[in-house]
């Protein structure tokens, strides 16, 4: 008998991608978790990825010529939610959720 799960060859892919850019061997918190998956497809679906084969390390430092800037402002949003957590006020408070 064959377990079927509902994931799609997109969210495995995206999940591979995960690993290889090291963020599954990193144990991080939920709040931001969701945001580097997020980040993760952008860089995927870009240029600097697709066309120049670039790694995503490098082509997440790029600016807007080379990535979007729906991928700039998901950088931005993940560096910060990044820097809330070892932000001691935002630790108390909580890191806000994506």
């Amino acid at each position: 008998m064959v377990k079927t799960t509902n994931t799609t060859l997109k969210e495995v892919a995206v999940e591979i991608r995960i690993q290889k850019w090291g963020l599954s061997k990193i144990k991080m918190a939920k709040s931001c978790k969701g945001l580097a998956m997020e980040l993760v497809k952008c860089l995927s679906e870009s240029d600097c990825v697709k066309v120049e084969n670039r790694p995503f390390r490098e082509c997440a430092k790029e600016k807007v010529p080379l990535i979007s800037s729906e991928c700039v402002g998901l950088r931005e949003t993940y560096f910060n939610c990044k820097r809330g957590q070892v932000d001691m006020r935002a630790r108390i408070r909580g890191n806000k959720g994506y």
